[in-house]
């Protein structure tokens, strides 16, 4: 599980997808950079990253994140971001309720399953 801010999240991949997915990565692997074509990670190791949002098993949508559509990815992400830590810890509520978001810009979003009032996140669930 990683904590993680969501506006730091968006300020500093600039909602650029690539960024997005390595900011992501970084924050759950902690992998120092290797070659100078990671000069740009050096700059994620100074950030707190540290937030109220979070994602219970980033390791599966980082590992899985190419077999999906980059909007359905961030998608999954946001609506993510969007749910109470606070009450996962104490409830262990892993969905999102339907009315915080416009369920109508997901409903074709394979990582993303609506039942009743609630949204499932796929890699959330296992």
């Amino acid at each position: 599980m990683i904590l993680f801010d969501k506006s730091k999240l968006m300020k500093f991949s600039g909602g650029n997808y690539t960024n997005m997915i390595d900011i992501l990565a970084h924050i759950t692997y902690r992998f120092p950079p290797k070659s100078p074509g990671d000069a740009k990670r050096l700059k994620y190791q100074t950030i707190s990253w540290i937030g109220d949002s979070f994602l219970l098993n980033p390791e599966k949508l980082l590992d899985n994140h190419r077999r999906y559509k980059q909007k359905e990815v961030i998608q999954y992400i946001l609506v993510a971001a969007k749910r109470s830590y606070p009450e996962y810890r104490l409830f262990r509520k892993k969905t999102l309720p339907t009315h915080l978001i416009n369920v109508n810009a997901i409903v074709n979003n394979r990582l993303l399953t609506i039942t009743g009032n609630e949204i499932h996140l796929k890699f959330e669930e296992a």
